[in-house]
């Protein structure tokens, strides 16, 4: 009964979701999470992973949910340029970077897309932000900028066009931050052009 009650409480201080991970650090029982999910306490949302009831829900937390499957994961192209505002297209998938070699999960759901970027790009310009109890890693604006140029033959030039413009037109805007980012990812001619149309 104890641990029951220690259990409900881990789960609230965590905003309702917790892993398993988080459940033995606690000193707690993993049975104790069977019988809450065996209860209709708690469910299982993804593996590993798990969200109280009826408990309290925070934005965006379905990307915690993915980012405790992928430790390692970085949002990276469409669902960085979302998750900083960047365009009005909203993504059905979750994309991520992950470095090249590492072990790809399966999902039921949500739908992920994952990227295996070289040590070089994997690493480059991340930032952590914090999402309900815990922190995800994104890429910044301009490292997201740039990744979408140099995917721009599969998620459209489109995409690219509006993130540049939509980042050039806010403030605290900056060339030399992109023009940084396009040469460590290699296109910084490219960019160089979009940039100087943009600022015109």
């Amino acid at each position: 009964m104890v641990s029951a009650r220690k259990l409900e409480t881990l789960f609230q201080k965590r905003k309702g979701l917790v892993r398993r991970k988080d459940v033995l650090e606690a000193g707690i029982h993993p049975r104790e999470l069977s019988n809450f999910v065996a209860e209709g306490k708690a469910e299982r949302v993804q593996r590993g992973v798990y969200r109280l009831i009826g408990g309290e829900s925070f934005d965006k937390d379905w990307l915690l949910e993915v980012s405790y499957r992928v430790p390692k994961g970085v949002l990276c192209l469409l669902s960085a340029m979302d998750f900083h505002g960047l365009s009005t297209f909203v993504p059905n998938d979750i994309y991520l970077s992950v470095p090249t070699g590492s072990h790809q999960p399966k999902f039921e759901y949500p739908s992920v897309e994952l990227h295996q970027f070289s040590d070089k790009l994997y690493s480059f310009l991340i930032e952590e932000h914090k999402v309900g109890p815990d922190v995800v890693k994104v890429y910044t604006p301009e490292k997201t900028i740039t990744d979408l140029l140099r995917f721009q033959k599969r998620y459209g030039l489109e995409l690219f066009l509006e993130a540049l413009k939509t980042y050039w037109s806010r403030k605290g805007h900056s060339a030399s931050k992109l023009m940084a980012a396009a040469k460590v990812c290699g296109v910084e001619r490219s960019m160089q052009i979009y940039l100087t149309a943009v600022a015109a």
